[in-house]
């Protein structure tokens, strides 16, 4: 009897240990769903309340529709949901998947949005029609985001292992696909043809269109604040269709180091990799800081000794 009152008792002292030690994050989100990479039409989603996956400390939280591999695609919200946008994302939802994305240590990170400017609030509505229509409601039944897939005999939504959102008809061809309609930022087997461009947002916490982008023109990469005029800050010469591979991206030479490349609020062009410290960027354009434009703001000036206020 005594032994086994032993056992217990360490048993009980191993457990609080494992308590104290481990993140409560774990326990959270310890319990995994399985998520489907494609869905047949037709089908409807609503944001709920609750969501699958919560960064607090980022005021973030996912209700995944589609998962593929580490590429999450549905409802990215403000962790109280006031806030949402149907969106495509890179974080991991399962132990057992790619080992530098292990489960919710680092936020998400979007890189497609398909209403980035209008935000929608709990109770909106994704619908894919028996039509084929493809679309995003508010919680008022009003249209926010939609394609003009009507007629196109849309069977399925899939998500692909690159990251890209696929409407097929029923002769598997595409009909629709977010590679297509670039937000701020490409992943690897992207392309960036003449036509397109990366807008960057307002702010890191703001993700609607800011003034940077970055695009392909009569073979000249071309980074600007989109003014009129332009005001362009950055060209270089390059083919008119670049897609992001291997170790390039058109004359960038990416290397192994990038999950996904994004033009920044500050109008700088980055590829990320996921570290042990967390998501790092490495600046592409080779600019210095005084190159871009606005680097101290508007009422600034910028030097190799930093920012300083001008002179009244």
């Amino acid at each position: 009897m005594t032994m086994i009152m032993n056992a217990f008792s360490y048993f009980l002292m191993i457990t609080l240990l494992i308590l104290l030690i481990v993140p409560s994050s774990f326990f959270i989100d310890a319990e995994t769903k399985e998520y489907p990479s494609f869905v047949r039409g037709p089908n409807s989603w609503r944001i709920t309340p609750s969501s699958d996956f919560s960064f607090p400390e980022t005021d973030i939280s996912v209700m995944p529709v589609l998962v593929n591999g580490i590429f999450v695609c549905g409802f990215h919200c403000s962790y109280h949901g006031n806030t949402c946008q149907f969106a495509i994302s890179i974080f991991n939802t399962s132990f057992n998947d790619d080992y530098r994305f292990p489960q919710s240590s680092f936020p998400p990170q979007v890189v497609w949005s398909a209403n980035r400017d209008k935000p929608v609030d709990v109770q909106a509505l994704l619908e894919l029609t028996f039509e084929g229509k493809f679309m995003l409601k508010d919680a008022n039944d009003t249209s926010v985001w939609s394609q003009g897939t009507v007629g196109k005999l849309v069977s399925r939504l899939n998500l692909t292992a690159e990251g890209n959102l696929m409407l097929l008809n029923k002769a598997d061809h595409i009909v629709w696909q977010s590679f297509d309609h670039p937000t701020d930022t490409l992943v690897r087997g992207q392309r960036l043809v003449p036509g397109q461009k990366l807008k960057a947002s307002v702010s890191p916490d703001d993700p609607r269109e800011g003034l940077y982008a970055f695009a392909i023109s009569r073979g000249v990469f071309t980074a600007y604040m989109d003014l009129n005029p332009p005001q362009i800050y950055y060209t270089s010469s390059v083919e008119d269709n670049v897609e992001f591979k291997n170790k390039w991206f058109g004359s960038f030479y990416v290397g192994d180091w990038g999950s996904f490349i994004r033009l920044g609020s500050d109008g700088h062009l980055k590829a990320y990799e996921l570290t042990e410290s967390g998501w790092e960027g490495i600046d592409l354009l080779g600019l210095d800081q005084c190159s871009y434009p606005l680097p101290c703001g508007k009422y600034s000036l910028c030097s190799k000794e930093g920012c300083s206020c001008l002179d009244t």
